[in-house]
């Protein structure tokens, strides 16, 4: 029995043992169909990525012999799952469609269509989907991402509003809480009611929603392969800022979502929120003390309408690497390849070249 039980340790720990396991230098948005690898060999590929020190690739998994080329080179294949996003389920599902505060339902912005988080149908394929991914395409782990409610925080000063008032939402809230919302309310003054009487309780549930998931997927993933990872992309505003929106508008509590997954990364887009690169090291930090996880950033390279020069995107890096991470991840690969700055990589990685 104490072998048993000794046993079910050792597997227990296994994903958080391969977390830390040196630093991670990953892309995210890898395409080996993209014409930077154009005519390569899967060889080649993984030649060409060990060299600009990647060793650790968003995407690419479908193709096993991509797959086995890229472990002999030491490159680990995780997979992102997106979670609650995605205008498709609008249409096939309507009853998907948040439902805001003023009990109208949420609108698309720009290209952001946010899903209600507690619509057990797509709660029960995201876990499916994440076995799928571990089991079938044998990635190295599984990445959730849009792992919140409803807000599209990726602007300088983003609007927020408090979500999901849909009915499937309110019945959950009942049935998790006890409170029972009036029903000869409107939408919107349901909305206005939980918000002034029961706000505590609402903000509650919402983390409590999201986290949930975070935990059952981990159970489902580490049950399907005990040494595959469970991570997730993180907002990273610390839980005073902006009124508390991180859990009182978004549901990410990492102190809650760090407790099942092995590893979180703070999407530290500093250019879209027009902050200073230092900024990325205070908000690593302060997830990686929220979550209690190895934190692994995320931070964006740049485009037409935020262009970061070699040198900015440099000190993005290393503020990054200064923020405790034990990874760093680029968003993404194909806009560095398409701008022709592949040969950036060697620098901004050269923790996995030393």
């Amino acid at each position: 029995m104490l072998l048993l039980i000794l046993a079910g340790l050792i597997l227990a720990v296994q994903p958080a043992l391969a977390a830390d396991a040196g630093p991670v230098c990953g892309v995210y948005g890898f395409d080996p169909k993209s014409a930077a690898f154009k005519g390569k060999t899967p060889e080649r590929i993984a030649e060409a990525l060990s060299s600009w020190g990647v060793n650790a690739v968003f995407g690419g998994y479908k193709d096993p012999l991509l797959r086995k080329a890229l472990r002999g080179r030491g490159i680990r294949v995780f997979a992102e799952l997106t979670a609650f996003a995605g205008e498709r389920h609008w249409k096939t599902r309507p009853e998907s469609r948040p439902v805001s505060e003023v009990g109208e339902p949420l609108a698309k912005v720009k290209w952001y269509a946010a899903v209600c988080p507690n619509q057990t149908w797509l709660r029960l394929d995201i876990k499916k989907r994440a076995v799928s991914l571990v089991r079938k395409q044998e990635v190295d782990g599984v990445w959730l991402d849009f792992i919140r409610y409803p807000g599209h925080w990726e602007v300088p000063e983003p609007h927020l509003e408090q979500t999901c008032f849909c009915p499937v939402c309110l019945r959950e809230f009942r049935k998790e809480t006890g409170v029972a919302v009036p029903e000869e309310l409107t939408a919107r003054e349901k909305a206005r009611w939980i918000l002034s009487d029961h706000k505590e309780r609402w903000t509650a549930f919402k983390t409590a929603s999201i986290a949930g998931l975070v935990s059952e997927v981990a159970d489902a993933v580490h049950a399907a392969d005990p040494a595959a990872l469970v991570g997730y992309f993180a907002v990273p505003w610390e839980r005073s800022e902006k009124r508390g929106a991180v859990l009182e508008i978004l549901g990410q509590d990492h102190r809650l979502m760090g407790r099942a997954a092995d590893v979180v990364s703070p999407m530290a887009y500093h250019a879209l929120l027009r902050r200073p690169a230092s900024w990325i090291t205070d908000a690593s930090m302060a997830v990686k003390a929220d979550s209690g996880k190895p934190v692994w950033p995320i931070i964006f390279v740049g485009d037409a309408e935020h262009p970061l020069g070699p040198g900015e995107l440099r000190a993005a890096a290393d503020a990054a690497w200064q923020g405790g991470s034990g990874g760093l991840i680029l968003f993404d690969l194909g806009k560095l390849a398409e701008a022709g700055r592949l040969g950036e990589l060697p620098a901004l990685f050269s923790a996995c070249l030393d």
